[in-house]
């Protein structure tokens, strides 16, 4: 059996490593190759004597021997070996107003050459993405299914589990499909584990600190492959901003908004979300239609505390926000009476506290059975309205909930330890059948 990854930091490595090491134990002959898009990845797989490739260094490499070539191509064709390229490269354009699309498309033509290359030689059964939406990625499904090779999606999902579907990841997902058809079929209730990790695998701070290093290095002096999201956050490294408070008083008889915000370079809000473009519209949009006497309460996303801009943190200060990042989730949502959020994985421990949710953006859980979704912007302020009054229906929440466990949810995650992901995804892929090359 030969199988194809792809995917990004150290972890994601791990996790297809993990995958590796459990199809071992059955298969006879078991062949594997890791492209990872950060240096961490590759260096992982390297040291373990995985074949493996830093697509994104080795694609942009290419780009530069052979730019007359490519940009040839860029004049005279939209295909290229079957491949619509001028597609792949949205997410970054919405991500970056100022990059070059002209680099971007060679780059994707370079992914395009390598991975056309390496499926016509390797001839794999299945091909391994983390994520959906990179150009790196992209270009690989793209080539896939050109040569038609089963591809399957991976993505952090919620209570430490991975989702695992061949149609995408974040909304691109099919749950929401499926589930419809799935609710003209007698309903068999399996109830749902919400798990807790057994351990955390620590990344290796070498390999982590190589990323940042990479990014400052290759980032200052002009030289970058296009497509490399901007790891470092150094505004992390700033003065303490906004409102924090160790202490929230309210009002008994006020009603509490909490408003759960994003990474805003995460593809949930650069490529699923309609109506909003930063942090800071979601932020001034909630606020300014509130309803009467209502408090906000603003939560920023783990891995972006005291990143967003210095406009976000003014507004906050400005208008009798509270911002809190530091209380547990599950006891925000406790506290509050209307959670907000665009569409992150909070959505779904929101709905399993059976508290009103509403969603800003495309999400795999925007159904109108189990949550209030917001459809024209000018329609916030009457659906925040709404939903104080919003009876949740556990029924339906339950069966949703237990569909999207039960069916697309991999028990454990990336960074669990022991990895137990790898075997239960090792086992759907042992039970697959082959592609007839």
């Amino acid at each position: 059996m030969t199988i194809l990854c792809i995917g990004y930091e150290d972890k994601v490595s791990r996790l297809f490593w993990k995958i590796k090491r459990e199809l071992s134990l059955t298969q006879p002959q078991i062949n594997f190759k890791i492209y990872s898009i950060f240096l961490s990845g590759y260096l992982f797989s390297l040291f373990r004597l995985i074949s493996c490739s830093w697509v994104s260094i080795t694609a942009w490499t290419q780009t530069l021997v052979k730019s007359k070539f490519y940009g040839k191509l860029l004049e005279s064709e939209s295909n290229y070996k079957g491949v619509d390229y001028k597609n792949l490269i949205q997410y970054h354009t919405l991500l970056d107003a100022t990059i070059s699309e002209k680099k971007l498309l060679k780059q994707a033509l370079s992914y395009i050459d390598i991975f056309s290359k390496q499926i016509q030689k390797q001839r794999p059964e299945f091909a391994l993405c983390w994520g959906d939406s990179r150009l790196a990625v992209e270009a690989f499904v793209a080539v896939c299914k050109v040569q038609k090779v089963k591809v399957y999606f991976l993505e952090l999902g919620p209570y430490n589990t991975t989702f695992f579907d061949e149609y995408g990841v974040n909304a691109n997902a099919s749950v929401l499909k499926q589930y419809e058809k799935q609710q003209t079929k007698p309903f068999k209730q399996q109830g749902v584990n919400l798990r807790t990790k057994k351990g955390t695998y620590l990344r290796n701070p070498i390999l982590r600190t190589l990323d940042y290093v990479c990014e400052l290095v290759f980032d200052g002096l002009g030289v970058y492959p296009p497509d490399m999201l901007r790891v470092a956050q150094l505004a992390k490294f700033r003065s303490q901003k906004g409102n924090q408070n160790t202490t929230i008083q309210i009002e008994s008889e006020a009603p509490v908004f909490l408003l759960a915000m994003q990474d805003p370079n995460d593809v949930n809000m650069v490529f699923h979300s309609p109506h909003f473009n930063s942090p800071f519209e979601i932020l001034q949009a909630v606020h300014k239609n509130l309803p009467d006497n209502a408090v906000l309460i603003v939560r920023e996303h783990p891995a972006y505390q005291n990143c967003n801009s210095d406009l976000f943190y003014d507004y906050i200060e400005t208008n009798d926000i509270h911002l809190d990042s530091t209380s547990s989730l599950a006891s925000q949502i406790q506290t509050a009476d209307v959670i907000v959020v665009n569409n992150s994985t909070t959505g779904i421990e929101v709905l399993s506290s059976y508290k009103p949710l509403v969603v800003l953006g495309n999400a795999y859980y925007k159904s109108d059975a189990i949550c209030l979704g917001l459809s024209q912007k000018n329609e916030i302020k009457e659906l925040l309205s709404k939903a104080l009054e919003y009876e949740v229906n556990h029924n339906e929440i339950d069966c949703f909930l237990e569909f999207l466990f039960n069916t697309y949810l991999i028990s454990g995650s990336s960074d669990e330890t022991p990895c137990v992901a790898a075997k239960s995804i090792a086992e759907i892929l042992s039970h697959q059948p082959h592609n007839i090359q």
